[in-house]
C-alpha cells in the first residue's frame, strides 16, 4: 500500500492462460476462501447439487485451451481439479483440489483437512497424507510423518482422534523421510506406493 500498489487474491490456471478470477481492489473478499468474480470473457461453474455447493470448478472462455498435445482437441467447458463454489454475489471460492478428497467407507475426507491437523501436532515436521484403494473400505487413508519417532505413534493417533472426525482418521501410519520431487515438492505418488506396496 505505502508504494501505491493494491495486493489482491486471484485465481487461475496455465489451462486458462493465467487469472480466471481476481478480487476487485477495494472491496474485500467475503470470505477467507474467496478470491473475487470472473474476469470478463470467462464463465465459471459448479459441478454439484447447487452452486453454492462446493464442487467441481468448470470454466469456459477464449482464453480456455484447446487440449492437451497427444490428445482429442477438448469439447465444451473445462473441468479443472480444483473444488470451489460461487458466492451469493457471483464470487468464485476455491477451498480445494478434488485430488485431495477421497470416499473412504462411504464418507468424502478432503486429506489436506487430515494434514493440516497432523502436521500441527508437538513434535511433527511435516506430513503427507494419502488415499490408498481398499477392497473393504474403498480407500484408507495413511499418512507418512517426518518428525517424531514411530514409538509417538499411539500418541499421535490419540491426538489426531481429538482434533478429526473418525472417518478422517488415519488407519495406516509410517514414520521416515518424506521423498520430493526435483521440484522440491512432496513426491505424493511414491508415497501413495510405499503404502500400497506393504
Amino acid at each position: 500500500v505505502r508504494r501505491g500498489i493494491s495486493l489482491v487474491p486471484t485465481y487461475g490456471m496455465t489451462e486458462t492462460t493465467s487469472q480466471i478470477a481476481t478480487a476487485v481492489p477495494g472491496r474485500p473478499p467475503s470470505g477467507p476462501d474467496v478470491v473475487g468474480p470472473p474476469l470478463d470473457g470467462f464463465t465459471v461453474g459448479i459441478e454439484s447439487d447447487g452452486d453454492s455447493e462446493p464442487g467441481v470448478i468448470v470454466v469456459e472462455g477464449p482464453a480456455v485451451f484447446g487440449g492437451y498435445l497427444s490428445e482429442p482437441p477438448r469439447d465444451g467447458p473445462f473441468a479443472t481439479s480444483d473444488v470451489g463454489y460461487l458466492t451469493s454475489n457471483g464470487d468464485l471460492a476455491v477451498v480445494g483440489r478434488r485430488d485431495d478428497v477421497v470416499i473412504t467407507g462411504g464418507e468424502n475426507v478432503d486429506l489436506s483437512v487430515v494434514r493440516e491437523a497432523i502436521v500441527d501436532l508437538p513434535g511433527v515436521d511435516d506430513a503427507v497424507v494419502v488415499g490408498v484403494p481398499d477392497p473393504e473400505w474403498g480407500a484408507v487413508i495413511c499418512v507418512l510423518v517426518d518428525g517424531p519417532d514411530a514409538a509417538l505413534e499411539p500418541r499421535l493417533r490419540e491426538l489426531t482422534a481429538e482434533r478429526l472426525q473418525a472417518p478422517q482418521c488415519p488407519k495406516r501410519w509410517s514414520f521416515g523421510k518424506i521423498p520430493l520431487l526435483s521440484n522440491g515438492k512432496h513426491d505424493v505418488g511414491a508415497v501413495g506406493r510405499l503404502f500400497a506396496a506393504e
